[in-house]
């Protein structure tokens, strides 16, 4: 019986785990690594260290925590994968920071941004999100430990044509990462209203009409600041970070509620490096377009946090790029206000702002800008995307 077809982005399948080298270790954050219950047994009766160092709670199993990293790690490596071997880690480990999911009659790979490696590859590669041809790993052989995705129609060559259209787009050189956003908006409005097997369409056609910005929207002035503080108040986040985001703001004389204003030269940062921050943020719209597995909405956590309806999904995505975007023009305003950003720069903002968002439940002020955005429309997206609105 012939295997499904399995396409990968280049960035992930050329991607290989810096092991000790790498910069920020991914088993140090105060993440939750789930143990499965096939490899909690096994540890159970074969290797009792291993039982030892796991716990159990309402959701299952997973790893014990030692001071916000995993028991496990000594000296930048995994003490199971050196003194036992790969097939004893947990599908979170051996998946980690790779994204599989099995449709019909194929399957796909893809990765997180909040790996550094990730991160340094989708946003410094020449080709990171072209589709290549590979196969599933042993543990997911035959979509084996997979939940099954609904493509609604689309076979392997329908998704990769779908997938190349849409990340092209987003990927265009020429226009603002506004307009690329608007774009996609106007586009979202279409697709559900049509069948999946038709979206090919809506990305080979071009969209004239643009939403109106309006400054004047309620709310435009204080929630991005307070997404933005609301997803840096995880676990790990620097104090420095958060003072330097809250510093960045000036505080308006209103009555009532106070109102933040971005100070005036972040907003002279923006304009004068706005075509490179642009394409950079591109690059983590694409990433992120491809780690949920939209257009596709994805039966696993790693998508459905970003809605149950393509136009939740839309609307998640422009909250955490224009979250992403305030962060790197404070960050790099108060790095070196003349200059753009390094590669190393961008690579290590992008990846920690992944790891606040990628890892955590949606906070109320995030689902609470979604759903003003999911009222409102298009202009409120307008404004949203307007930096001098800030």
């Amino acid at each position: 019986m012939a295997q499904p077809t399995t396409l990968a982005f280049a960035y992930i399948e050329e991607f290989r785990c810096l092991t000790d080298r790498c910069p920020d270790n991914c088993c140090h954050d105060d993440w939750r690594i789930a143990i499965d219950e096939k490899h909690a047994r096994l540890y159970q009766h074969t290797y009792p260290a291993l039982y030892d160092i796991i716990a159990k709670d309402d959701s299952g199993y997973h790893m014990r925590r030692d001071k916000a990293q995993c028991p496990a790690l000594d000296q930048g490596l995994c003490a199971i994968h050196r003194d036992y071997g790969e097939s004893l880690l947990s599908d979170t480990c051996m998946n980690y920071p790779r994204m599989y999911r099995a449709f019909d009659h194929f399957q796909t790979k893809a990765g997180t941004l909040s790996c550094p490696e990730i991160a340094r590859k989708c946003l410094t590669d020449a080709h990171p999100f072209a589709l290549v041809d590979s196969v599933l790993p042993d543990h997911h052989q035959d979509g084996q430990g997979l939940i099954q995705q609904q493509t609604q129609g689309l076979d392997a060559s329908r998704w990769q044509q779908l997938q190349t259209a849409l990340i092209g787009q987003i990927l265009d050189s020429e226009r603002s990462l506004p307009e690329v956003l608007q774009r996609l908006a106007l586009q979202v409005e279409a697709m559900e209203q049509q069948p999946v097997t038709e979206w090919q369409t809506l990305f080979d056609s071009p969209v004239a009409r643009q939403p109106a910005s309006n400054a004047n929207t309620p709310g435009s002035s204080t929630l991005p600041l307070v997404v933005l503080l609301e997803q840096l108040d995880r676990p790990g986040t620097p104090e420095s970070m958060r003072q330097g985001v809250l510093n960045a703001f000036d505080v308006l004389p209103t009555e009532g509620q106070p109102e933040f204003r971005l100070q005036p030269r972040y907003q002279h940062y923006y304009a004068q490096f706005s075509k490179a921050l642009d394409q950079r943020l591109q690059r983590y719209t694409a990433a992120e377009i491809t780690r949920t597995g939209f257009p596709l909405l994805s039966n696993t956590s790693a998508g459905q946090d970003y809605g149950l309806s393509l136009r939740e999904w839309f609307h998640t995505l422009v909250i955490r790029v224009m979250s992403l975007r305030l962060l790197v023009v404070i960050n790099s305003g108060n790095s070196d206000a003349t200059a753009l950003a390094t590669d190393e720069q961008w690579v290590e903002w992008v990846y920690q702002f992944s790891r606040k968002v990628n890892h955590q439940p949606v906070g109320p002020c995030e689902l609470a800008l979604r759903l003003e955005l999911n009222e409102q429309g298009l202009p409120r997206l307008a404004t949203c995307l307007d930096f001098n609105a800030l």
